[in-house]
């Protein structure tokens, strides 16, 4: 499988709430904080050399990005979504590519983290419900990505996605467990769109976009309430569901 074709099966795997045909599970959603119109997520061109990362001054400096982080199933340890840092970075794996409508950058693995910021009201340092400044509570790792836009789709906006198993995607968390396929997707409809650089194996223009992400994988446990595992049932999804036993904080 080529590092194009890669991409685009990783960019099309979108995260996608419980559904009986692919039985994903939405584990976490990142967006901009309330209030923060920035755009974080940028790619660097540098002689064909590029960089895709998180930008935290809506310039071309990697960096980690303040974000609002949200899990999506029911963990009691974090009931409101979350201020934290987000970090991640990754460098060309072969050239920009247009081929119908598609402009396509395959891009390297990398790793993505969460950390709580300790400025969060609720769970940094001086928090009113707990002590989680500084605690990576969800990580990614994948062994390759993709930059992607297909501008004769109904949805044109560029993404950033990786799946499995084209890109050998592993989550980690103190709060959830997951299985294949695991997936993870950002939209970017703020800062325009993807351009090839020029021929010659260069990558993308650089440019700087504004979005949000979210994660999901086949099965997916949290600590579920009663009433959300009823669902699960109803909706034909038990037989492949795995719902492992709870996981507390020491």
């Amino acid at each position: 499988m080529t590092n194009t074709l890669k991409a685009l099966i990783a960019v099309g795997a979108m995260a996608l709430a419980i559904t009986s045909a692919g039985a994903q599970v939405q584990i976490a959603s990142v967006s901009n904080r309330p209030g923060d119109t920035a755009n974080y997520y940028a790619y660097k061109q540098n002689g064909g050399n590029g960089s895709f990362f998180t930008s935290p001054d809506n310039g071309l400096t990697n960096n980690s990005v303040p974000v609002q982080f949200t899990f999506n199933i029911p963990v009691p340890a974090f009931t409101q979504p979350v201020q934290a840092s987000l970090f991640f970075g990754m460098t060309n794996n072969g050239g920009c590519v247009v081929v119908g409508g598609k402009t396509t950058q395959a891009l390297n693995g990398g790793t993505l983290t969460v950390v709580v910021s300790p400025t969060d009201p609720n769970y940094g340092n001086s928090g009113t419900i707990s002590h989680h400044g500084n605690e990576i509570i969800f990580k990614a790792i994948y062994a390759s990505s993709g930059l992607s836009q297909d501008t004769t789709s109904g949805n044109p906006n560029p993404s950033f996605g990786f799946a499995d198993p084209a890109d050998n995607v592993v989550f980690q968390s103190a709060y959830f467990n997951s299985a294949s396929p695991r997936t993870g997707t950002f939209s970017f409809p703020a800062g325009g769109n993807l351009v090839c650089a020029g021929t010659g194996g260069l990558g993308l223009n650089s440019g700087v976009w504004g979005g949000a992400g979210a994660f999901a994988a086949k099965t997916a446990s949290g600590v579920p309430e009663p009433g959300v595992v009823t669902m699960l049932l109803g909706t034909g999804v038990a037989a492949s569901m795995v719902l492992l036993r709870r996981r507390r904080r020491n």
